[in-house]
């Protein structure tokens, strides 16, 4: 608690700092200077957020440039952005868990041809269990 407890401090003094420049260069501009143009976390997430809709317009260009195509997913376009590098992302970690799952089911059906439990305890219940099963099918 106390490492989360000093980040989020740290953030919010980052926060602080970077608003009062932005207030100070607001004033010394006679106008408003927008959170992008200071230093600070509140201009990374302004930047951030940009580069996000910039991305999708170019998404949406693309779409319409395709007229076969109803929809370019984020990850297949072009310009990927932050939203088609995510997606590239969670595709690939679903991708990487559906073949581990899948070698491990190949495992434990390995490992059950090889010790089937009526071969190894017939009195045992999954024994007799499967005496039964393998008897009615």
């Amino acid at each position: 608690l106390g490492q989360a407890e000093l980040k989020a401090s740290e953030a919010i003094r980052q926060i602080l700092n970077s608003e009062k420049i932005r207030m100070q260069q607001s004033r010394a501009r006679d106008g408003i200077v927008r959170p992008i143009d200071v230093p600070g976390p509140l201009g990374e997430f302004e930047m951030a957020v940009l580069e996000i809709v910039k991305a999708e317009e170019q998404r949406k260009v693309e779409s319409m440039n395709n007229p076969d195509a109803k929809l370019v997913r984020p990850m297949l376009a072009k310009t990927k952005g932050p939203l088609g590098e995510l997606e590239q992302q969670a595709t690939e970690a679903v991708k990487k868990l559906t073949d581990e799952e899948k070698q491990r089911l190949r495992n434990i059906q390995k490992f059950l041809d090889e010790n089937r439990p009526m071969q190894q305890n017939e009195k045992s219940v999954v024994g007799v269990v499967e005496t039964i099963v393998v008897g009615i099918v």
